[in-house]
């Protein structure tokens, strides 16, 4: 089937504009937008007291020409259908946008309209602009820098009348005359869809779609936006729709569900948040849930909130927040007629009431009876994601939730801020350093910790590049990109999303390619299509197989495992467009981790050292890097020292050979675990021997030690030498639990350093954090008079410019990367991507930079990498007080 441009009606200027204003006004991004209008008009749309039911499905097409082009469509069954009188834009005019509840198909053609009782025009029917905004068709011709837009929509009506529309936005916005009954079934049916043969040659939509078979609509979205697809395929847009609709869906009067066409089985339904599934407040007897109802407003006694739900559970974690300033699940949640319009944040809104320690474990939310609902849609912004808190109704609202939220408090026992005369600025300085300084070394334990079921994931990531190192000049491609993703949840199939990525000169990485997999405990092994680098390649954004690097230098590609919403597991490689790649670092060309985790309690006891019983599981692993850009034999000698020597203690490596992989030009190193084995601590000879492998350590500090040197090496150079404490039945010589190093104020003089951190001599590996509280700084920050602002800020300039110095003394002195390695893993918890990525480049520069410049040079590099770390660092710090 194919269409002339006679058979378009003209409606706005510039609709693509007009769309663009109306979605990129919502406060939280444009998945919001898809996620919540799509839903709501479907409700409206339900028929009697059918459950009604929505499928966002995402189908992989193809152009003539064999280019990709992705599908989203968002069907909806047990509504009425887009009925009523199909209407050309004269007569919408000249009702003024009028229209009536049947008139949906009106309605949805419209731009801007009223139903009959409503208040506001254009506060309604901008469910379209939400599917709009997500296609990007491409230009008509590489010289062109035109946006186009393009939605078809399909309805099968009670009565068998079958009608398909479409909206092209190219950018003014011209309405198809619906093709109804066999032309759109077979219009719907056909391999590819012509929209316009004389404007708009260019335009061919490949469909190839089933005809409605129930009573419903369907959008269908062509050209979908690569930030979608990636937002649907790694669970983003799955989240948002359960922050929107999971009360409805409790309540059973809708189901929402996601598919990714062709892949069996693969269908996501969207449920119920884990603390609402049980519905809590059916039951009085639970002392940490409250529930209120028929709470009256004040000014008219027919508006209430008919329920409100206050909780807290010490099990949970944080919630994830998908939008970083605005709440969502953290505090209560606003319900009208069910759907999430905005949140009242338990830090924004209730930080007197709500202590700090308690926020992340709170939840809440409100609804109300039919009168206020209705009150709350005409005062509602048309974005539908918050109320205007000028009305009476919304300050009333907020009031009597308030009061609710304190009568809560005082049953938990929590302090009140501006009803107690706690002085929070007496929190003990070891304290305050301790909460710095857990955010990046255990920062997951500071959250709550890792559910034990959550799977580990791992991902290798090659490429073949065109010449025998990793220049690659303009018209030549990357070929073989295989990955190899496997994950350790036993007898489960995972579905994951493998996304490739691009960075250059901008900092920021592109998304280019993106996978669908199953992936199995064995492994799953995925191939990118290769992809050839040019300069230009115009206007064409779809074929993935050109990749655009404007100018000669270094570029970064990135492997990465989405699982449930977040990166699991990455891989970079590097390349250099039209440039040779650095040569190797002339020092540190070899260095060595340790990695311990005691596997009975679950602790990374090698970020944070604790005590260690009698009978725990360790697991040591040891982790070699090869900056070299050749194989290299080493030898491997790894040892646990108990601190009184016993000759039954085996080694864990003698003179064990390994070859480590070379390095990628320009890379960070070949990074390879060379040991990983499992050690029961027993504090004396166990009657009966284990079946694991065991030592005996009587109470008290050990080491496990390693060295790791080049095989027939001339060099004179010393091996690589890491190690780590064993605390086994005392508990570590800091302060605090788990921390890195022990705080200890001196009082030196006004001049004297205000910090120094400083390694034990005999004992390496225990440091010592010592801060002068007679320096000048010391005294203008904090004084005799501190405050709780002066202290934080005080002691997270130390603690975290410290931190970089425990990370990167043991590397310059001995190869260690043990400490650096905490640092870089810590930085996947900050929760935000731009902070981590700054954060893991100062790192890599730190280590780059060692054996490639002078020694004056490199301690100017070293500072000014300190100084950058420590800003991101302390703006890390600055998030977590706002949350």
């Amino acid at each position: 089937m194919s269409t002339t441009s006679t058979q378009f009606q003209p409606t706005a200027q510039n609709m693509v504009q007009e769309v663009k204003n109306i979605i990129e006004g919502y406060r939280m991004g444009a998945l919001r937008a898809l996620a919540q209008d799509p839903v709501q008009n479907s409700l409206d749309a339900r028929e009697g007291n059918n459950i009604v039911k929505v499928e966002y499905c995402l189908h992989a097409k193809q152009s003539r020409q064999g280019t990709p082009v992705w599908l989203l469509t968002v069907t909806d069954s047990g509504t009425s259908g887009l009925g009523g009188q199909i209407m050309d834009i004269d007569e919408l005019r000249r009702r003024h946008y009028r229209l009536n509840e049947s008139e949906r198909w009106a309605a949805f053609e419209a731009q801007g309209f009223t139903k009959s009782g409503d208040d506001n025009i254009g506060s309604r029917g901008q469910g379209k602009s939400a599917f709009l905004y997500q296609s990007q068709v491409p230009p008509p011709n590489e010289d062109s820098d035109e946006e186009r837009m393009l939605m078809l929509y399909d309805t099968l009506l009670p009565d068998g009348e079958y009608r398909l529309g479409v909206r092209f936005a190219s950018p003014a916005d011209v309405v198809r005359t619906p093709l109804i009954n066999q032309d759109a079934i077979a219009t719907v049916s056909s391999n590819f869809f012509q929209v316009d043969e004389i404007n708009n040659p260019d335009l061919e939509v490949p469909l190839g779609l089933e005809p409605l078979t129930e009573v419903g609509t369907r959008i269908i979205v062509p050209f979908l936006r690569n930030e979608t697809i990636e937002a649907i395929a790694d669970g983003t847009l799955k989240k948002w729709i359960e922050r929107c609709w999971w009360r409805p869906i409790q309540k059973g009067e809708l189901k929402v569900s996601i598919k990714f066409q062709g892949a069996s089985g693969n269908t996501q339904q969207i449920g119920v948040p884990e603390w609402w599934q049980t519905e809590p407040w059916q039951y009085p007897e639970n002392k940490n849930v409250m529930q209120f109802e028929a709470l009256t407003l004040d000014t008219d006694r027919t508006l209430q909130i008919e329920r409100l739900v206050l909780l807290h559970q010490d099990h949970l974690k944080a919630p994830e927040e998908l939008h970083s300033t605005i709440p969502e699940f953290s505090g209560i949640q606003l319900l009208r007629h069910g759907q999430w319009v905005e949140t009242l944040g338990a830090k924004q809104d209730y930080p007197d009431i709500i202590p700090f320690a308690y926020r992340d474990q709170f939840r809440g939310f409100a609804e109300f009876n039919d009168e206020l609902n209705r009150k709350l849609r005409s005062i509602e912004k048309p974005q539908h994601d918050a109320f205007d808190g000028r009305h009476t109704e919304v300050k009333e609202i907020r009031a009597t939730i308030e009061s609710c939220v304190r009568q809560f408090a005082r049953t938990q026992g929590w302090p009140i801020a501006d009803e107690t005369n706690n002085n929070e600025n007496d929190v003990p300085d070891s304290e305050l350093m301790s909460n710095i300084i857990s955010s990046f070394i255990s920062p997951n334990d500071n959250k709550g910790g890792k559910d034990n079921d959550e799977p580990v994931w791992n991902l290798n990531f090659d490429a073949k590049y065109p010449n025998e190192d990793s220049r690659i000049n303009w018209e030549q491609s990357l070929t073989a990109l295989s990955v190899r993703c496997s994950h350790d949840a036993k007898d489960k199939e995972l579905s994951a999303n493998l996304r490739l990525q691009i960075k250059g000169a901008t900092g920021r990485y592109q998304t280019i390619q993106a996978k669908y997999a199953t992936v199995a405990r064995s492994e799953a092994m995925l191939l990118f299509d290769d992809f050839q680098v040019v300069a230009h390649k115009g206007r064409d954004t779809i074929n993935s197989s050109i990749v655009e690097c404007p100018a000669p230098g270094k570029y970064t590609l990135k492997s990465a495992v989405i699982w449930n919403g977040k990166e699991v597991a990455t891989q970079t490689k590097p390349f250099f467009v039209e440039e040779d790649p650095p040569p190797p670092p002339e020092r540190n060309k070899q260095s060595i981790a340790i990695k311990i985790k005691n596997n009975t309690t679950g602790n990374d006891i090698s970020s944070s050292p604790s005590r260690i019983r009698n009978r725990d599981i360790l697991e040591i692993s040891i982790i070699a890097t090869n900056r070299d850009y050749t194989e290299t034999h080493c030898e491997l000698n790894a040892f646990i020292r108990a601190s009184v020597p016993n000759e039954d203690t085996p080694p864990l490596a003698d003179e064990e050979e390994h070859t480590l992989p070379a390095a990628i030009e320009g890379s960070s190193g070949a990074k390879e675990e060379i040991l990983n084995q499992k050690v029961q601590i027993f504090t004396e000879q166990p009657n009966n021997k284990p079946e694991n492998q065991y030592v005996v350590l009587p109470p008290g500090r050990h080491r496990v030690s390693a060295d790791l040197s080049i095989v027939a090496s001339t060099s004179g150079e010393p091996p690589a030498h890491a190690s780590k404490n064993l605390y086994v039945e005392i508990d570590p010589t800091a302060q605090s639990a788990n921390m890195p190093f022990r705080f200890n104020p001196v009082e030196n003089s006004a001049t004297a350093p205000l910090w120094e951190l400083k390694e034990q001599p005999i004992n390496s590996g225990e440091w010592t954090l010592n801060y002068n509280k007679s320096n000048m700084l010391y005294q203008q920050t904090i004084g005799s008079s501190p405050t709780l602002q002066s202290k934080r800020a005080f002691y997270g300039h130390i603690c975290v410019e410290a931190l970089i110095d425990w990370a990167m003394v043991p590397y310059l002195e001995r190869r260690d990367e043990s400490n650096l390695d905490i640092l870089r893993e810590s930085a996947q918890a900050f929760n935000n991507s731009d902070l981590t990525e700054r954060y893991l480049t100062e790192i890599q520069k730190l280590v780059d930079l060692y054996g490639t410049t002078s020694d004056t040079e490199y301690a100017i590099a070293f500072n000014a990498c300190r100084r950058n770390m420590g800003g991101i660092m302390n703006n890390v710090l600055r998030q977590q007080e706002q949350q």
